[in-house]
């Protein structure tokens, strides 16, 4: 997690045309488990009840759904608020985190995604942002209380008023993951922690499939 400090400067926001926005962000590739939608809709929503907010929504990455997702947001009326980078070089990923205000994790339920572990969350909280998440299971078992969770556009819309209100919250958000970071998620601590929530995914559908026996 070196490579990833809050110290790695950014000036991509004024080439994108968010400077002076509040800017969400959403790194890694888009693909079908990535739930980009419930994002949209929570703008939409902010929009209507705090048109004072300058928000924008950065999305860097790119894969499968890319050209959807940039329908989606034509679609929705956020055209103009949605910034698109398409793949960028995982050396420059630092300049685009610390570009954002908030972290953006938003994934469609599932047996599968819910044990899910996303690297995502190690890099926004290593560059001391504070981040809103769906709540996955793989999410909250590790980062607990340093994560805001949401589940649905209404949730992600009062979390994102609350961190644009108070500066110190995200602060507190921020350092308290970077803290996290430094104590025990080098890549041996990621490996090790997730080998073990693996083994114990793979445990508990045992268990399943022979009480069903």
């Amino acid at each position: 997690m070196q490579h990833f400090s809050k110290d790695k400067g950014s000036n991509v926001l004024e080439g994108l045309g968010l400077k002076g926005k509040f800017v969400l962000g959403h790194i890694g590739q888009l693909r079908e488990w990535v739930d980009l939608d419930t994002i949209l809709q929570a703008m939409i929503y902010i929009r209507e009840v705090r048109p004072d907010i300058p928000l924008a929504f950065l999305v860097v990455g790119g894969e499968l759904e890319l050209e959807g997702a940039r329908a989606m947001a034509m679609r929705m009326g956020l055209a103009d608020k949605v910034a698109f980078t398409g793949i960028v070089p995982y050396d420059d990923m630092p300049l685009y985190i610390n570009a954002m205000d908030v972290g953006i994790i938003s994934r469609k339920r599932s047996s599968v995604s819910d044990n899910m572990f996303p690297l995502k969350l190690l890099e926004y909280m290593a560059c001391e942002k504070p981040v809103v998440s769906t709540p996955l299971r793989g999410v909250k078992e590790i980062a607990k209380d340093k994560v805001l969770y949401a589940a649905t556009p209404e949730e992600y819309k009062e979390h994102i008023i609350n961190l644009f209100d108070h500066e110190d919250t995200r602060k507190a958000l921020g350092s308290g993951g970077r803290r996290m970071v430094e104590d025990g998620y080098d890549w041996e601590g990621i490996c090790s922690r997730f080998e073990a929530l693996v083994r114990e995914t793979v445990e508990r559908a045992m268990g399943l499939n022979s009480s069903k026996g």
